[in-house]
């Protein structure tokens, strides 16, 4: 609801359209805008990761080489063994990520 009022609000103030994200992290809440800016006919702008599904679902359906943090030269060497997504990105082992 909140999330549905901001985008009227600015809408209606600048003419400006803007997308909504909400979740527990900053970088969940990155990918929550990103799924209400693609699909903003069906979500209204306003998208929500407010559960594990929802979180695992968004995270799968991220391109490795758009996570925040993540460059190209990261993406390639992460594709190199198989990595194409957040969701697969998140299941490494904390030593390799770190390394």
């Amino acid at each position: 609801e909140i999330g549905l009022q901001m985008t009227k609000k600015v809408g209606k103030g600048t003419g400006i359209p803007i997308s909504v994200g909400f979740a527990p992290t900053k970088a969940l809440a990155k990918v929550a805008n990103r799924i209400a800016k693609k699909y903003a006919q069906k979500t209204n702008s306003v998208y929500v990761i407010d559960t594990e599904e929802k979180r695992i679902k968004a995270l799968k359906w991220l391109a490795i080489e758009d996570v925040w943090g993540i460059g190209s030269k990261h993406a390639k060497r992460l594709k190199a063994i198989n990595i194409h997504n957040a969701y697969q990105f998140t299941q490494l082992a904390d030593d390799w990520v770190r390394k």
